[in-house]
């Protein structure tokens, strides 16, 4: 919620997860379809990318918790 408390994750932590959701979606149709893995290794490669910028999105956002203690 802008302006009443910090974001759980940051800007271009949703930009990457967005950009998962959507094979997510392919996916989850198109099962029976023959692999593309050139994207499949852009996505493994963006998972990696995201992973340590959640941890300290996360790491932040707890801090803020406990500033309002």
């Amino acid at each position: 919620i802008e302006g009443i408390r910090e974001p759980v994750i940051s800007k271009q932590t949703y930009a990457i997860l967005y950009e998962m959701l959507g094979f997510r979606h392919f996916y989850r149709y198109y099962v029976d379809v023959d692999y593309d893995w050139g994207k499949l290794m852009l996505l493994d490669d963006k998972f990696n990318e995201v992973q340590p910028i959640i941890e300290k999105d996360l790491d932040n956002f707890i801090e803020f918790l406990r500033q309002l203690q």
